[in-house]
């Protein structure tokens, strides 16, 4: 059958009282219910349990997007500090490095892991951890502090 079954059950309920009834009381059947039901067509049942499922899914949705919350900070608070060990190739990856040159800044996170300019390293080892702090600061204000640092050394 060719187009959207559960639109032309909705049409067929204009004519026909038995599917408009099936159809109001579609939230209280179960699918059960459903093939229990004397429709006049075979494919009014099979629109039924489409139309059912629908609705389930779309109940399942307004659910769980009531009890969600939005737990992403567009600018997370973290804190900044500047490499002072000898330039050299931090592991990112087991198969990608990238360069660290003395005076670098990173910041670190509250959600954890270390950004080095633009680059994240999920996990560190004691030598970045070690870094001292200079200041609590959002990721916008690190960003921005990074670029001012690299632009005036140009």
């Amino acid at each position: 059958m060719r187009g959207d079954m559960v639109a032309m059950l909705a049409y067929e309920a204009t004519v026909k009282p038995e599917v408009a009834d099936a159809i109001s009381k579609i939230d209280t059947l179960s699918h059960e219910d459903i093939d229990r039901l004397t429709m006049p067509l075979p494919w009014y049942l099979v629109a039924l349990h489409r139309m059912k499922h629908k609705k389930e899914q779309e109940a399942r949705e307004a659910m769980i997007l009531a009890n969600t919350k939005d737990m992403v900070n567009p600018d997370p608070i973290g804190w900044m500090a500047e490499w002072n060990h000898p330039d050299c190739y931090y592991p990112v990856t087991k198969a990608m490095s990238i360069e660290i040159k003395t005076g670098t800044l990173v910041w670190f996170p509250e959600s954890g892991g270390v950004w080095v300019e633009t680059t994240f390293i999920k996990e560190f080892d004691e030598q970045m951890a070690r870094l001292p702090p200079i200041a609590q600061m959002a990721k916008t204000r690190y960003s921005e502090t990074y670029r001012a640092k690299i632009n005036s050394k140009m």
